[in-house]
């Protein structure tokens, strides 16, 4: 099937990817964005992602949407593939577009195979991936509360689809340090838990983290969660940067807001 490009004109292209916003769900949504960037020439794709994170940042009305599907990262990468990727990186680093690059790039997190496991009991630690895969299925509290130790990634992934874990226990898993980068993933890429205002604080809190994913996650941080992360000292400089960054354009829009609405 050939993939008619979108027109390149700045307000009709803007308009064509807002009506992406009526697709509920966000993969689909990210997956569809992605495919109409796919046909357009190289700088207009670089131009569209800045135009909607920027304007997401900004609370822009379906804006939000757009990025929330962008940040679907395994759209990007199957869709555009690493080739194209590459160059895009490229460009970005050219056209000082920095602030897009954490949603082209890879997480750069380890295999977390050779993960320890620092906190599983001894009664679990032992067990083979395959048991531990199936006691997290289990609707059982108190092991739920043992298996969510786990550094197994793979595990963790099955335990997040436990009909009985509740928010406290993702945000527990996603605050735990040291932990696995690919555990992170795990709940980044979960759309029922990433969708949690505090998981995604937790996420990024932690400096466990991998970077690109606490980038993204700074779009839906408020000002006082903005404030919670410059107050921390062992987060990367560059999600520092962009904190502040975000913080100081926050709190100008809320001061304005403030006097707008003064009696």
């Amino acid at each position: 099937m050939v993939i008619q490009p979108p027109s390149t004109d700045e307000q009709g292209l803007q308009e064509n990817l807002l009506s992406l916003c009526a697709i509920s769900d966000v993969t689909q949504r990210g997956f569809a964005l992605v495919r109409r960037l796919w046909a357009l020439p190289d700088e207009k794709v670089i131009e569209a992602i800045h135009t909607i994170q920027t304007k997401a940042h900004q609370r822009s009305e379906g804006y939000t949407s757009l990025y929330n599907g962008l940040m679907r990262s395994s759209a990007l990468r199957g869709i555009l593939g690493p080739d194209r990727l590459c160059k895009l990186t490229a460009m970005c680093k050219e056209r000082d577009a920095s602030s897009i690059l954490p949603l082209l790039t890879e997480s750069t997190s380890a295999d977390a195979r050779g993960f320890e496991q620092p906190f599983l009991d001894s009664g679990l630690k032992d067990l083979p991936l395959g048991m531990r895969k199936a006691l997290a299925r289990r609707p059982d509290f108190a092991m739920i509360q043992r298996i969510a130790k786990d550094q197994e990634y793979r595990v963790v992934r099955v335990l997040l689809d436990n009909p009985r874990l509740i928010e406290a226990d993702v945000i527990k898993i996603g605050a735990t340090r040291p932990t696995s980068p690919k555990v992170i993933e795990e709940i980044f890429n979960n759309r029922k838990w990433i969708s949690r205002h505090r998981v995604k604080k937790a996420l990024i809190l932690n400096p466990h983290t991998p970077l690109n994913i606490s980038l993204q996650l700074l779009t839906y941080m408020n000002v006082c969660d903005l404030r919670q992360i410059l107050d921390r000292s062992d987060l990367h400089p560059q999600l520092m940067e962009e904190g502040g960054a975000r913080h100081a354009e926050k709190s100008l829009s809320f001061e304005a807001y403030t006097l707008d609405n003064v009696d």
